[in-house]
């Protein structure tokens, strides 16, 4: 499904302050697969998910999706199999438009956007049916602005954003980041549910450890621009936050 192969990120190259971000970076995702990262700051995590998107470009290596080489492809002709859950729930969501209106606009990504042929009943029907997932009433409120949500809801309602078209892959960065507790294990395990259900191609930048431990196939440790340890699912099942915590400072 994706492939990264031997990927270099070099930020001003060629001066003194040249800064290799990612150093022959590879590694494989299987369709369906659900891939955990972890990593320090300046690890080089929110780089790979740019180089993903589409947002930057490496200076070598190529990307494969389904075996086709997007390495070049901007972000705009990406965006409609690539989908992204960001940190913050206000970037997520547009908040002087409806719940409706949003999912209007995300329904169509990719592709010109033209509301006004979007709000069909069946359409409607279709969105109160996504709602429905998150288990918030949201579907009983398409009219209201978004800007009376709270920071959980409006990032629940990025999640199910992010699957209104068929993405072949979804990119959830620092999801829970920024919610309480409760409302960060809420989003997790809707998240969670979704990807498993739907059998989406995931790949997750998190520091939470026991999200990483709790939930996905495997994990990815990134440091140095490169991948440092991978751990398979049977691997993480039995490592205690200890042991990954020590193997994430290796």
């Amino acid at each position: 499904m994706l492939k990264l192969d031997n990927i270099n990120v070099t930020l001003n190259q060629g001066t003194n302050i040249e800064r290799n971000i990612l150093k022959d970076l590879s590694f494989e995702v299987s369709e369906g697969e659900f891939i955990i990262i972890l990593g320090g700051n300046g690890a080089g995590k929110s780089t790979l998910f740019n180089i993903i998107s589409g947002f930057m470009q490496p200076v070598s290596g190529n990307i494969l999706i389904d075996k086709e080489n997007v390495t070049f492809k901007k972000h705009i002709q990406r965006a409609s199999f690539i989908a992204k859950v960001m940190q913050d729930p206000k970037v997520g969501t547009m908040e002087n438009m409806t719940i409706e209106e949003n999912m209007s606009f995300a329904y169509k990504r990719g592709q010109k956007r033209l509301f006004s042929q979007h709000l069909t009943l069946k359409r409607r029907a279709f969105y109160k049916e996504k709602l429905s997932i998150l288990g918030m009433g949201l579907e009983n409120r398409l009219e209201e602005l978004v800007a009376n949500l709270s920071g959980g809801q409006r990032q629940a309602l990025s999640l199910i954003m992010s699957i209104m078209a068929d993405s072949k892959i979804l990119l959830l960065d620092e999801m829970t980041a920024a919610l309480d507790p409760k409302m960060a294990e809420k989003v997790m395990h809707i998240a969670n549910k979704i990807v498993t259900e739907e059998k989406r191609t995931t790949l997750m930048i998190t520091h939470n450890l026991t999200h990483a431990l709790e939930y996905g196939d495997r994990i990815l440790i990134l440091g140095d621009g490169k991948i440092q340890k991978e751990l398979s699912k049977d691997e993480k099942n039995k490592i205690t936050i200890k042991e990954l915590t020590k193997a994430f400072n290796c």
